[in-house]
């Protein structure tokens, strides 16, 4: 009876110490590698685009999709709903904030990435109007695909190596965003 008793508080130790290691080492550096992640996920240049391209569809009509889409790209955080217009194929995302209350330079990475992302996800979107409370800014499919010297379709970038390649690589260029904004963005000064 003593040599089973020995075992039993053996194997009770043993379950305490690995209780410990677990909750104190192994779950905190779980949540501390998701929260860093997340704040990656925020970022343009550090980006993983493979949970995004999970909600590619073939139709801009698809407002599940679309909205899915955009909850997983950088900037997410900024609180918009949207609007879809089937018959001109465009997607106008409507922001609370105004532009004016974003930095300058995350303003024009964000649309210069995530503009990428909903044209190269949604196949049949040939515009994005992001619409804040002091101005809209539009993209056209078209102009998109020559700015990065696409010469066939932008879902061509629809793989990670060559979304990886082109368009971040580009984000993370200096100036990049800046020569997206005056050459790709329409923008038009709200009421």
């Amino acid at each position: 009876m003593k040599q089973k008793n020995k075992w039993i508080l053996s194997l009770i130790i043993v379950g305490l110490i690995g209780l410990f290691v677990i909750e104190g080492y192994v779950k905190p550096n779980v949540k501390q590698e998701a929260a860093q992640y997340e704040i990656m996920q925020q970022d343009p240049a550090t980006h993983h685009i493979a949970p995004a391209a999970r909600y590619k569809s073939k139709y801009m009509g698809d407002a599940g999709k679309v909205s899915n889409l955009n909850r997983q790209l950088p900037y997410s955080d900024l609180r918009f709903t949207f609007q879809l217009y089937p018959d001109q194929l465009t997607a106008q995302l409507n922001f609370e904030q105004s532009a004016a209350e974003i930095e300058p330079s995350l303003l024009k990475k964000l649309l210069m990435y995530n503009t990428t992302a909903n044209m190269v996800f949604i196949d049949n979107l040939e515009a994005v109007i992001w619409h804040f409370p002091d101005g809209d800014y539009t993209v056209k499919r078209n102009e998109l695909a020559e700015w990065y010297g696409i010469q066939g379709s932008l879902s061509e970038l629809q793989s990670e190596q060559e979304w990886d390649e082109i368009v971040q690589e580009r984000v993370k260029q200096p100036g990049s965003a800046d020569d997206f904004y005056k050459e790709m963005v329409m923008v038009e000064s709200g009421q």
